[in-house]
């Protein structure tokens, strides 16, 4: 089932001092463990990995993209059980984070930033990871070259010993750009027009 987050996601919730945000990460099937436990993703390898280590490290890429006053809370592991119409979604796993953002020289404006990866799957659809109010470094639109700690998250989004996966199911593939732009519902949220 294409353009949904079919069979299991992940939601990523995070707070930066501007406000309260999260982020769905689409995966591969997740496998129960024992009861209370993370659990496993499927991985594009077929190996599977342990859930709270590709979550965990992941999380760890991005706090290098924001400054230390952005905190990832938690997050919440989502799974669909059966293919049905509408899709139902069970939480199966949760736990706590408190990984603050890393981010060593923030420059820019951060408020109402919106920070997209762009990337394409091997089914050539589009698959993107977006953080928000996310300081700009004083560059604005599209931006073709990745900086180390972008490239950073890039290279375990698109590998294929994770389970993360586009909204087709596919294995995010190869970038393709970085939209850095002002988030017009945020600017609103916060006053700011």
């Amino acid at each position: 089932m294409a353009n949904n987050l079919y069979p299991s996601y992940v939601q990523v919730n995070y707070h930066s001092v501007f406000g309260i945000h999260s982020m769905s990460l689409p995966t591969l099937r997740w496998n129960a463990g024992l009861l209370g436990a993370a659990g496993t993703f499927d991985t594009h390898d077929a190996a599977g990995i342990a859930s709270d280590t590709m979550v965990e490290d992941f999380v760890d890429l991005l706090a290098a993209k924001v400054p230390s006053t952005t905190v990832f809370d938690n997050y919440v592991i989502y799974d669909a059980p059966v293919l049905s119409n509408p899709l139902v979604f069970n939480p199966v796993y949760g736990a706590a984070l408190a990984v603050a953002g890393t981010l060593a020289s923030p420059t820019g404006v951060a408020k109402a930033v919106q920070y997209t990866i762009g990337m394409r799957t091997v089914l050539f659809n589009r698959s993107q990871i977006v953080l928000l109010d996310v300081p700009t470094g004083n560059t604005w639109g599209n931006v073709t070259t990745p900086d180390t700690e972008t490239q950073d998250i890039i290279d375990a989004w698109t590998l294929d010993t994770n389970g993360w996966a586009g909204r087709d199911g596919g294995r995010p593939f190869y970038f393709t750009n970085i939209s850095i732009s002002m988030n017009k519902r945020l600017r609103r949220k916060y006053g700011m027009i």
